[in-house]
């Protein structure tokens, strides 16, 4: 019977203790004051002060060396073209012949520059020279901005 007893006060502590503890979490709050606000009162704008103005007064010599500023004069640049590249005349160009496989769907170009033998692609440089396009009867090269037609010599 001492067990039971001991039991029934256990549960009955137990159970008062959450009663204040629940008891004290609900009415903590009723305490604080409660603070109304009115439409007239909730809201201040705030006041605006207008910044002084002031300009920066152009700068004429270096106030701790005392030395003079000067302004590098800047170039104007022509909106037109510019015709300035030199017309070189061509190099000597001889069009040999084309080298391809039946597999290759880039053939390649055997030309003559100045005495020299140059293989090219199409599209490819060979210093100023560019292949432009060619076949087995001639090949197109740019030089300059200018495209010339070789034939092929026999």
């Amino acid at each position: 019977m001492k067990l039971a007893v001991s039991n029934k006060i256990l549960w009955l502590a137990a159970l008062l203790f959450w009663a204040i503890l629940v008891f004290q979490f609900f009415n903590s709050n009723s305490n604080e004051p409660v603070y109304r606000t009115d439409e007239k009162t909730a809201y201040i704008r705030p006041e605006f002060k207008v910044k002084e103005k002031f300009e920066l007064l152009p700068v004429e010599k270096d106030p701790f060396l005392g030395t003079l500023y000067t302004r590098a004069k800047t170039k104007k640049k022509s909106s037109g073209p510019i015709n300035s590249k030199e017309t070189r005349p061509w190099p000597n160009i001889q069009y040999v012949g084309v080298v391809a496989d039946t597999k290759a769907k880039r053939p390649v170009f055997v030309v003559n520059i100045n005495g020299k033998q140059q293989l090219l692609k199409k599209g490819e440089t060979s210093g100023e020279l560019t292949l432009v396009n060619g076949n087995s009867e001639e090949v197109r090269l740019k030089f300059n901005g200018a495209i010339k037609a070789f034939s092929k010599i026999e």
